[in-house]
Parts: structure tokens; sequence; C-alpha cells
């Protein structure tokens, strides 16, 4: 039986968040079919294909255009919170960091030091964290997807 919670469905979801978030960031830069744009992202065969099967691409990638849209806005706490996520699903998403520095650091002319401190804060502990248990259980060959010695 095919439950609402399995694997696939969950990328399904996730496909669909990233659709909606980047139909969300090119309304914010005034695309004007903003919504099949969002759309159209997430029908790209890499995308079509990860939205299908049990791939952490896209859960890293959503938290990743949420963190976008927090940070375009100057809400450096939250951004940090989603790129933590986006940390915690993929490990390569970490250098999204220094993008999303630099778009906080032009949104707000105030505090600019704080908040990308902020960002790469929670983004770096929470990010961190998702990794604790692996790395009890295994220590740094966790990092590693080889068995050989």
């Amino acid at each position: 039986m095919y439950r609402l919670t399995s694997p696939n469905t969950l990328s399904a979801v996730a496909a669909a968040a990233c659709a909606w978030l980047a139909a969300r960031l090119f309304a914010r830069h005034g695309v004007r079919d903003a919504l099949l744009a969002g759309a159209a992202v997430v029908c790209i065969p890499a995308a079509w294909i990860a939205s299908t099967s049990s791939i952490d691409y896209l859960w890293a990638l959503a938290f990743v255009l949420a963190a976008w849209l927090d940070a375009g806005s100057g809400r450096a706490a939250r951004a940090g919170l989603w790129l933590g996520m986006a940390i915690g699903t993929r490990l390569t998403s970490a250098p999204f960091a220094l993008p999303l520095a630099w778009l906080l650091w032009h949104a707000t002319p105030d505090a600019r030091r704080r908040r990308v401190l902020t960002l790469a804060g929670i983004a770096a502990l929470l990010g961190a964290a998702w990794y604790v248990p692996a790395w009890l259980r295994y220590g740094w060959e966790f990092l590693s997807y080889s068995e050989i010695r």
C-alpha cells in the first residue's frame, strides 16, 4: 500500500515546495510569469527524476531557496535556520553560505556584520548538529563513501 509518508511522496512534496519557492523568487525579481517559471524549475529532467525517487536533492534545494528568500529580505536568523536544514540534508549545501552572506550584506544597510555572523553561526550550528550522530558512531569516516581502507 502506498502511504502519504513514503519517501517518494515526500520527494514530490519537496518538488512542489521548490516550485513554489522558485516562483516567489521569480516574482520578487519581476518575472512576468513567475508561477509558470517556478513550475518549469521542477520540470528540468534532473529535478523531475529527483521528485519521483527517494533522493535528497530537492529537499536541500527547497531549504536553500527558502534561505535565499529570507536572506534577500534581511531575515538573517531564518535564513540561517533554512541553510542549516539544507546543510543537514546535503553537506554540499554549505558553500551556499557565501552567496547568501553576500545577499544579506547588500539587503540590509544596518548591522551588516551582525546579520552575516548570525546567518553563519546558526547555519553552522544547526548543520553540524545533524551530523553529530553519524560522527559519534563512525568518527570522521562518515564523510567517506568508501569502505576500502
